[in-house]
């Protein structure tokens, strides 16, 4: 029978070896623990950063569901109304998103981000989920489409590529059903508004809305951006004030605004020169005041009128807030006379 060896001869005994000693000379645990403390600070930081990646599409594919959600992409964040739509849930009375609307809005965020189509399915349909951690997880899947890309040797989907296909598949459906005139001169801004009203939204699936034709209620208003030349700068404020004939003429054209006499006369000038480009945005823009005047036709009558006005007209921001159904507009557009 084997002897057993000396324990000085074993390996896991004997002599014991020195213990290893943290490099700031603090005992072990506390070493461990305050690396473990600074690695989840990292981690953190990378995390808070991440959902930013996806939250853009989140709000998008929200807005597309509920008319509560606004998105405005044009500023750098992006904003949205309610400001905290990433701290609520889909079934906040804010957003008020109900089971068969987060099937729609899956679907709407599968079409903005197909590469992690997969991972947005997997999304519980459960509208006490909180916006903001779904938008985490599209933010954590985006980085393993782009690495998933690069492993098949495909270039990864640009979000340009994403975000501009919704205004050319409204500008197509205005010019299929309208004309190419309308499409043409439409602003991207009424043609996604016409084609959420007829039902799609961003191009993809929108829930069912309640109709604004129905008998008694007045139909949806549409904003018209108009595109009517700038008036021209005039002389420099020095010039005219030497000019007693242009003074003279500019208050007579305040007076009769009935504006308050006791300005100097760069108040004069100014008064003038703001009521000149009003006059010349109106001037501008009586043909088509008039024309789609005459084509606008309320589905529920007279009556669906009494609260609501057909054309609104608004110099400042160049804009015409009608309520013509669309056909009416095309047939404006087309005609160049």
């Amino acid at each position: 029978m084997a002897q057993p060896k000396h324990p000085a001869d074993r390996p896991d005994q004997g002599t014991p070896r020195p213990e290893s000693r943290p490099p700031d000379g603090g005992s072990p645990a506390s070493t461990i623990t305050s690396a473990r403390e600074r690695l989840d600070r990292l981690i953190d930081s990378k995390l808070r950063a991440t959902p930013r990646r996806g939250a853009l599409e989140v709000a998008l594919a929200l807005a597309a569901v509920t008319q509560k959600v606004r998105v405005n992409a044009a500023t750098e964040p992006f904003v949205t109304t309610p400001a905290d739509l990433l701290e609520r849930t889909f079934d906040d009375a804010s957003v008020a998103i109900d089971s068969a609307g987060m099937a729609a809005f899956k679907a709407n965020l599968a079409s903005l981000l197909p590469g992690i189509a997969a991972a947005i399915r997997a999304i519980p349909e459960d509208p006490r989920l909180r916006i903001g951690d779904v938008a985490r997880l599209v933010a954590l899947s985006l980085p393993l489409q782009l690495w998933k890309a690069r492993r098949e040797g495909r270039p990864p989907q640009t979000p340009s590529i994403v975000t501009a296909r919704p205004v050319h598949d409204a500008r197509e459906h205005a010019r299929n059903r309208y004309g190419t005139h309308f499409a043409v001169k439409a602003t991207d801004a009424v043609l996604m508004t016409m084609r959420r009203d007829a039902g799609v939204s961003f191009g993809i699936m929108r829930s069912p809305m309640r109709e604004s034709t129905v008998r008694g209620q007045t139909p949806d208003t549409l904003v018209l951006e108009l595109n009517v030349p700038a008036v021209q700068e005039r002389e420099s404020s020095t010039s005219l004030l030497a000019s007693g004939p242009s003074i003279r003429a500019a208050a007579r054209s305040v007076e009769r605004e009935g504006t308050d006499r006791r300005v100097g006369s760069s108040g004069l000038l100014r008064q003038a020169h703001v009521a000149n480009i009003r006059d010349r945005f109106f001037k501008a823009i009586a043909p088509l005041y008039s024309e789609i005047g005459s084509r606008v036709s309320a589905p529920g009558g007279a009556e669906a009128l009494s609260t609501r006005r057909t054309l609104d007209v608004c110099w400042l921001n160049q804009t015409l807030r009608t309520i013509a159904v669309p056909e009416a507009l095309a047939e404006a557009a087309a005609d160049d006379t």
